[in-house]
């Protein structure tokens, strides 16, 4: 498996390599160190994991590349040492190497786009670069890869298929029952304990997911507790720390290492993305899995897989327009919230697992085939 962060962890590539290592597979993941402290080299969970140099920062744009030359040229020169009978490329910025490696091993592909590039990175690097890296994509998708995978089936309808003419197996982000000792997790957080209208947040921090508002709603309604976790745009971050000053129901936590816990043992969970994003339209985001997950209501504004889940169960208390007016009139719909229905028990890891398993079985199945086997 080839992965451009660190994975220290990335909770998808994680559970789909120990879920393969369970059905008897070796599974290495050969990943970006890039500014992780995590080993050079770790088992865990019968996973091999292997981090290569380049060391690089976040948020450098264009120059970025130059370093995932660099990483790219580790990994192929590496690569002489090796064998495989399947190559993974998750994401994007993998496929290329991904291309070259399977090639190089004389293994079958397979792409696990998690994200859409072009869609994620809009506004942060030019347009043209993101266009033309689109076209690579699916140039290479049509050309190379023998199993292609994504998130979700509204993403699956209306970007692979729509917009790109490619039919990916969806294997969901989903997340196996979440269980957290609620009065423990809040006692360690501050969380009032008998509180039940507590809002959790826990990720990116930064403009695009609207937490302003979600302020402004802990601002206008006392009773309401918002506690956010979470790193990223530091302006917004001592925007979050003076409302937590001013006012008792507001909780700036800091980073969480176990995010799911944490939002386990709140009342709702909250997930904005701005509405005129690019990305908003395809969004399928972790937050919206780990709330079917935990049982627990899912506060949002926004629109790609969160709508699609919206018109399908209760469990997404959608607003209307990106207001804190639109926030409390859902927030009066919070003990009235009636659960997941089938939906908690469709969206699970373990019959994402069952998916995946399958997949890859024919996709080896399909190998003996053409050897004769």
């Amino acid at each position: 498996m080839l992965l451009e962060n660190a994975c220290d962890p990335d909770p998808r590539v994680n559970r789909e390599a120990e879920s393969l290592v369970r059905a008897g597979a070796q599974v290495e993941i050969l990943c970006w160190k890039r500014d992780s402290n995590a080993p050079i080299s770790e088992i865990v969970n019968g996973v091999h994991i292997h981090r290569y140099p380049p060391a690089s920062g976040r948020k450098r744009g264009a120059k970025q590349f130059l370093f995932l030359l660099g990483f790219y040229w580790n990994i192929l020169r590496d690569s002489n040492q090796r064998s495989a009978d399947i190559v993974v490329a998750h994401d994007y910025l993998m496929l290329p190497l991904g291309v070259l490696i399977s090639k190089k091993l004389n293994a079958k592909l397979v792409y696990d786009a998690h994200e859409i590039y072009r869609w994620m990175d809009a506004g942060r690097l030019p347009a043209v670069w993101l266009k033309t890296s689109e076209n690579i994509e699916s140039f290479l998708v049509k050309r190379y890869v023998n199993l292609f995978i994504t998130v979700s089936e509204q993403r699956k309808n209306d970007y692979w298929i729509a917009e790109r003419g490619l039919s990916p197996n969806v294997i969901g982000n989903w997340y196996n029952k979440i269980h957290a000792n609620k009065n423990a997790v809040r006692e360690k957080y501050g969380i009032p304990i008998t509180s039940t209208r507590v809002i959790g947040y826990a990720g990116s921090i930064n403009e695009n997911r609207l937490l302003e508002i979600l302020l402004e709603l802990g601002k206008a309604d006392s009773s309401i507790t918002i506690a956010i976790a979470g790193s990223g745009n530091s302006a917004l971050i001592d925007t979050i720390k003076i409302a937590a000053t001013n006012h008792k129901n507001i909780l700036y936590l800091g980073w969480i290492n176990n995010s799911f816990d944490f939002l386990a043992s709140c009342d709702a969970i909250y997930y904005g993305l701005e509405p005129t994003h690019p990305y908003s339209k395809f969004a399928a985001p972790n937050t919206l899995y780990t709330a079917i997950a935990a049982d627990r209501p899912l506060l949002a504004i926004a629109g790609g897989e969160v709508a699609f889940i919206a018109n399908k169960s209760g469990g997404v208390m959608l607003a209307k327009q990106a207001t804190t007016e639109a926030l409390l009139e859902q927030m009066d719909q919070l003990d009235a919230w009636s659960g997941w229905g089938s939906l908690g028990a469709d969206y699970t890891w373990s019959k994402a697992e069952r998916i995946l398993l399958r997949a890859y079985q024919e996709l080896l199945l399909g190998e003996e085939n053409d050897r004769g086997h």
